[in-house]
């Protein structure tokens, strides 16, 4: 029997809508998934809180557009909206005015959304990556990894020693706050230096967990990661590209001299995609520089694959274990 499953995320840059079907599988696996609908519609809500730290009227009422625009999408796939999951991540959950918001986009909507913090991100972000992995040549097992997902507002990091966690942690450093700081710091040499600055204080409560440079595999996860496999990565598996450190730091260096404009003419991307891809990419950049791994994984999964997966194979105790001991030792 198959069965209809629809998520939507609030994000710091867009909201972003997926439809999968579950079905169950002849083999020992149980449950199998796939991808029916995807949607992606950019809205300002980061660029509103990390700047004035409430979301202004006109970006709620777009975001209340959107959602209901996805609403209609999703009605074409017989969803009943009470059986519409949506989630917030780091934009709403900063806003000042998060509660009135909620609100409104109940009454205009009918939709309950849901405020994830960032352990519970992370965690569907594991989840998504494990998915990925299952069946595949990569493993996370008996590997030290490194799992980074810079975001419009929050970058996100999972530590793996030897294919067990070893350490969860949510920085409030994405692609939005960062390109506010341009205009404090200078031009982009002065603020490749101040990321250093950034990383490299918190890389000291890191290396506590796992010593970065005993870091053996790179996993990247986000939208700028993602263009940078389209442009120069080769795929080794439905869901993963690998990029060579030298190939990924000469990408780097090529599209600082491009102007957004000019990212967007070269790389068909849009020009939001474009204005988040230099900070991005150089975040990255600096912490790949703290490893000495040759090469970067890039992931093509999010959050919301994450709560497929998590209603897929729940209940998961083991694994709500393993987070929840992260809480108390992050």
């Amino acid at each position: 029997m198959a069965i209809l499953e629809s998520v939507i995320e609030i994000g710091a840059t867009g909201i972003r809508l997926l439809v999968a079907q579950i079905q169950d599988s002849d083999t020992d696996d149980g449950k199998f998934w796939s991808v029916l609908d995807s949607s992606e519609l950019p809205v300002s809500l980061g660029r509103d809180v990390f700047i004035t730290g409430t979301i202004s009227r006109d970006t709620m009422l777009q975001c209340i557009r959107v959602l209901n625009r996805f609403k209609e999408q999703i009605a074409t796939w017989a969803i009943p909206p009470e059986e519409i999951t949506v989630i917030a991540t780091s934009a709403l959950r900063n806003a000042k005015n998060k509660d009135a918001v909620l609100d409104r986009i109940k009454v205009k909507t009918g939709f309950t959304v849901k405020v994830i913090d960032g352990i519970e991100q992370n965690k569907l972000t594991y989840l998504a990556v494990s998915e990925a992995f299952r069946n595949q040549s990569v493993t996370l097992e008996g590997i030290n990894s490194v799992i980074l997902e810079i975001g419009g507002g929050a970058t996100d990091i999972m530590l793996i020693e030897q294919g067990q966690m070893a350490g969860v942690h949510t920085l409030r450093l994405g692609t939005i706050i960062a390109e506010q700081l341009i205009s404090t710091v200078g031009d982009k040499q002065d603020l490749k230096r101040f990321l250093k600055e950034f990383i490299r204080v918190t890389r000291k409560s890191l290396d506590n967990e796992m010593n970065f440079t005993n870091i053996q595999q790179f996993i990247a996860l986000g939208a700028e990661a993602e263009i940078a496999g389209a442009i120069c990565g080769v795929s080794i598996a439905p869901k993963i590209k690998k990029i060579s450190r030298d190939d990924f730091d000469n990408l780097v260096a090529e599209i600082q001299n491009y102007t957004a404009e000019e990212c967007v003419a070269r790389f068909k991307i849009s020009r939001y995609d474009a204005q988040a891809l230099h900070i991005g990419l150089l975040a990255y950049q600096v912490f790949l520089d703290f490893t000495h791994v040759k090469e970067i994984l890039v992931l093509y999964t999010n959050t919301r694959e994450g709560l497929i997966v998590n209603t897929l194979h729940k209940p998961d105790k083991a694994l709500q274990k393993k987070f929840y001991q992260q809480i108390t030792a992050s």
